[in-house]
């Protein structure tokens, strides 16, 4: 399969000059704002491969009178001029400096007669577009996807045994009445409040302790006064 080592585009649709060198990439990126060309380069590039069929009505930028698309190939060199009145000429020349008399049917042996679009990627489903990618940048990703199809299945099972432990959870019986919260100043005040009845009680026991002890002495010294005065 050909690639594309350099492109060179002048005066087509939006495009006033344009040059891009692959440098040996199997990909390059071609961003933009909208309206910049973009699209444009794409077209350009079926423009001389595809054959006259995929060359528009006008494909000379507006105020030019004379356009031209260089691509460089693996191989070849490809050419495609364009002239107010839409003639256009194609040449393909090889390396070495041989032109080939059909240039196009040339092309179509190297490219494919397959109906011939860049953008058609574009309009592909994730599925091919994925393996047209792998296809063209001979990259092999089996192993990757068989890791990728584990932990997706890891995940699978991760996500089903959380979904029911979630039902388990909810399913719990929850407890009707809210637990009340007890107020902190309040019972901080009743505390404070046995504090001081526990210690007046203290206070009472002791002034009894006392009371007791002077009345055993009250009594002792009744009964000497009751003794002497009998004695007389």
């Amino acid at each position: 399969m050909s690639k594309i080592i350099k492109l060179n585009v002048q005066n087509i649709k939006r495009i006033k000059a344009v040059e891009i060198v692959v440098d040996g990439q199997n990909f390059i990126e071609i961003t933009g704002r909208n309206a910049a060309g973009k699209s444009s380069v794409m077209d350009s590039i079926a423009m001389a491969l595809g054959g006259a069929k995929l060359c528009p009505d006008k494909p000379i930028r507006q105020g030019q009178d004379f356009a031209q698309i260089m691509i460089e190939l693996d191989d070849v060199i490809v050419r495609r001029l364009f002239y107010t009145g839409g003639d256009s000429k194609l040449s393909v020349t090889s390396k070495e400096g041989f032109t080939h008399k059909s240039p196009q049917e040339y092309l179509n042996k190297l490219i494919g007669t397959l109906s011939f679009d860049p953008l058609v990627f574009t309009t592909l489903d994730k599925a091919k577009r994925v393996s047209l990618f792998k296809k063209l940048s001979g990259i092999d990703t089996a192993k990757l996807d068989e890791e990728y199809q584990n932990l997706y299945a890891k995940r699978r099972d991760a996500n089903t045994i959380a979904k029911r432990a979630q039902i388990e959870f909810d399913a719990v019986s929850e407890h009707s009445k809210p637990v009340e919260v007890p107020n902190v100043s309040e019972l901080q005040k009743k505390l404070d409040e046995s504090y001081k009845v526990n210690n007046l009680i203290e206070n009472l026991r002791s002034q009894l302790i006392t009371i007791d002890s002077d009345r055993e002495e009250f009594v002792r010294l009744l009964k000497d006064f009751e003794q002497k005065s009998q004695v007389k």
